[in-house]
């Protein structure tokens, strides 16, 4: 049962992944990052646009960043 309790989970996540909206900046002015898709622990994964780099992102920091 615990491997459904872990896919319920993914759908908590209320960061908008789709189209357009899933490009945001770090704050108002920040680095443009791509969301990938969730990571788990209410954390995203996230591509840096400038750089490449890829890393996890709190999903909380995601839902407040504004969108590009």
């Amino acid at each position: 049962m615990s491997s459904v309790e872990e896919t319920g989970a993914v759908f908590a996540h209320d960061v908008d992944m789709t189209g357009v909206a899933r490009f945001r900046h770090f704050g108002a002015e920040g680095p443009l990052y791509e969301i990938l898709g969730p990571s788990g622990d209410d954390r995203v994964r996230i591509r840096v646009v400038q750089s490449g780099e890829e890393l996890t992102y709190p999903a909380a920091a995601a839902r407040q960043d504004p969108k590009a």
